[in-house]
């Protein structure tokens, strides 16, 4: 097979049945080297130039004229190869036009080659795109951030569609790409060529998140990518790793996360077969530890449950919208304990300086349902205690699903405890305080819920008192009686630790057992 033949069969077209093309970067060096490149030279310059000098072309066109690669002109050969005039590399290694000057602008061509007609130069102008499909690396724990134009061909193999979180989190199976509000950010699930991404510490990760913002929210761009950035220092298996970020003129901002099998909402509704079990017990309860010690991290204060963490020396940030739709469920294979909860979404996050905010200012930033009843108030000290109580609203909603199942999350104890909203009484709403002569108070609905749940016969001592951790530390209105995440995950580490010392502390008794 010919050269462009060789070309055209590596390539690798996206969108598929589209025009637009990439060579993979290992097809790309096993097809241009200097052997191939010299049988290539004998076809287009078969009386141009005696074998010796064909020879020493070859080796500039590989290595270029200053001997190392970032100066070879092979990208221009191919290009050329896949216009038809490969004859002309003459003109570009007489004017040392090499690879390192792609993309070439129409200006650059005129200038150097004038005599070009203009379907050559359009040909050469698109053709060149097919060779510079991105490489992202990542070294170490700090991602990089690229600057790419509307012509640059990223390196996917595989779309999976979006991702439709606006309700109920990942969509189960292959999704159809969805009318998605132009006002919001969108997450596409994507494929990258394993060539072209190059993770040091992420070589496993074959599927990727693509999360785009539109062109106009640079900020908000701007906002998440600096929390990530920042966040990427603690290097915590339990805080979502930023892979890459680039940005497209005109197109938006783009962040690259390694995929998620879901969210925590998808696991529930998804694993109806894992409530009421005694596995559920187990891998709740360490979930419930690694996820506060990853937040008592971001809070800066976890020095004192291991000793080698730095981390209190990292400045404080809240998170500021924890849900369920927000801790992402990874897994590694068909067994629960092969999983884990991953916090991310740090679009909302502030450094806990920002301590009085207008009450409609803060509410854009905090979850509906999980809000802490010093959202409410005026004068409200916003902290880090703030991510405690939303935190402590998931849990005990974790605690149901693993007793009761996905059904009784969303439609029986949203029922239960929904009323007016304090500060819009026209308006229902499923948050877990209300006001009470004048003061906020855990609603009755709420205590009696974690009560009933303690009496349920399969409600083993693990949950009963990672129960009593939620309502006696973080379910509390008064934020300065609320524990810090220190505290919780020292708390949730004996109780994940009593669990593997003593099967029958997280055993769940059945109904039928005596």
């Amino acid at each position: 097979m010919s050269m462009k033949a060789n070309l055209e069969a590596a390539s690798i077209y996206y969108p598929a049945g589209g025009t637009s093309r990439f060579i993979p970067q290992g097809d790309f060096e096993r097809l241009l080297n200097v052997v191939t490149v010299r049988s290539e030279l004998l076809q287009c310059l078969p009386d141009h130039l005696p074998g010796q000098e064909q020879q020493k072309l070859a080796e500039t066109i590989c290595a270029g004229l200053k001997g190392n690669l970032e100066s070879s002109f092979r990208k221009v050969f191919a290009t050329l190869i896949l216009v038809g005039i490969c004859h002309r590399i003459l003109d570009f290694v007489e004017h040392d036009v090499d690879d390192s000057r792609l993309p070439l602008h129409e200006e650059e061509l005129v200038e150097h080659f004038y005599s070009w007609d203009s379907s050559t130069t359009a040909s050469f102008l698109k053709e060149q795109w097919t060779f510079l499909s991105p490489i992202f690396t990542r070294v170490g724990n700090q991602p990089n951030h690229y600057h790419f134009t509307v012509n640059h061909i990223l390196p996917v193999i595989e779309d999976g569609g979006v991702i439709d979180e606006p309700t109920s989190g990942y969509q189960v199976g292959n999704p159809e790409p969805i009318q998605i509000l132009p006002r919001s950010s969108l997450l596409k699930r994507i494929k990258l060529h394993p060539e072209h991404c190059r993770f040091d510490d992420f070589k496993e990760v074959k599927d990727f998140t693509l999360k785009r913002f539109p062109a106009f929210m640079k900020s908000r761009f701007l906002q998440e990518l600096n929390n990530l950035k920042s966040l990427q220092y603690l290097n915590d298996p339990y805080i979502i790793p930023l892979l890459a970020s680039f940005e497209i003129p005109s197109l938006g901002y783009y962040l690259l996360f390694p995929y998620a099998t879901g969210n925590l909402e998808l696991l529930w509704i998804t694993r109806s077969d894992l409530v009421g079990s005694s596995e559920a017990a187990l891998w709740m309860s360490e979930q419930c530890y690694h996820v506060t010690h990853a937040l008592a991290r971001v809070h800066g204060s976890a020095q004192e449950i291991d000793q080698s963490d730095d981390s209190s020396s990292f400045f404080a940030i809240i998170h500021g919208d924890l849900r369920p739709a927000n801790i992402l469920w990874f897994t590694k294979g068909a067994e629960l304990q092969d999983s884990k909860l991953v916090i991310a979404d740090w679009g909302s996050a502030e450094p806990d300086l920002r301590l009085y905010l207008e009450p409609t200012t803060r509410l854009k930033s905090i979850g509906r349902s999980y809000r802490p009843p010093e959202c409410d108030d005026p004068d409200g000290h916003i902290s880090t205690a703030l991510d405690i109580w939303a935190l402590g609203c998931i849990f005990l909603e974790f605690v149901t699903w693993s007793l009761l199942g996905w059904e009784a999350v969303e439609d029986i104890f949203a029922a239960a405890r929904s009323g007016p909203d304090p500060k819009r009484p026209h308006l229902q709403s499923d948050i877990f305080f209300s006001q009470k002569e004048g003061r906020w108070v855990i609603k009755p609905q709420v205590q009696s819920w974690a009560q009933e749940l303690t009496e349920l016969r399969k409600c083993s001592p693990c949950i009963r008192d990672v129960l009593g951790v939620i309502m006696d530390y973080m379910l509390k209105v008064d934020l300065t009686q609320r524990a810090t995440a220190r505290n919780l995950a020292l708390e949730f580490r004996n109780i994940s630790s009593r669990c593997k010392k003593d099967p029958n502390y997280y055993q769940v008794i059945n109904p039928s057992q005596r």
